[in-house]
């Protein structure tokens, strides 16, 4: 996200509750420092992505050993993931922070459907509106991998848990 970028999205920088790069468009190298940062942190499996203008991101982070996924953002791919985290809300198993962007980005929300009980997040028009669902939009993504992962064993399970020093 850019610095410039207009409404509640400034509130979030100022706030420190975004990260922001500094002119009107996203500095890609320090999308990629941050990636690196949580790869090294975490047990970051797969890096989920929009294709629409990712491809040369992407394509430089699989140079770099990160497992990048497209996550087309069509009925097909999203309607699945979106439907999982409208369940977690409405069960109350949505645990989060009341994070202020997040929330606000939840509040923008609308969802398309195609009529046959797929649905998918409706992207406001930023040339007339300041509403935003970025944040909402990159959860759903990460909620696309996690429905994957979970059908693959944890190297817990295949391997066990590894203690390291006298536990006395």
């Amino acid at each position: 996200m850019s610095a410039s970028s207009s409404g509640q999205t400034s509130i979030g920088v100022d706030q420190d509750l975004i990260e922001a790069t500094p002119g009107n468009v996203v500095d890609y190298r320090k999308v990629k420092e941050k990636l690196r940062w949580a790869k090294e942190c975490f047990e970051l499996r797969d890096v989920g992505f929009d294709p629409w203008n990712s491809r040369q991101l992407s394509v430089e982070l699989v140079d770099e050993g990160f497992n990048c996924v497209e996550v087309g953002q069509g009925f097909q791919k999203i309607s699945e993931p979106t439907k999982k985290l409208l369940e977690l809300v409405i069960s109350g198993k949505c645990r989060h922070t009341n994070h202020e962007v997040l929330r606000w980005n939840a509040d923008c929300l609308s969802l398309k459907s195609d009529g046959n009980d797929n649905v998918r997040p409706s992207k406001p028009n930023r040339m007339t509106s300041s509403k935003r669902i970025d944040g909402i939009a990159a959860v759903i993504i990460a909620l696309s991998r996690i429905i994957v992962q979970t059908n693959k064993k944890s190297v817990y399970e295949e391997r066990g848990v590894i203690v390291l020093g006298d536990a006395a």
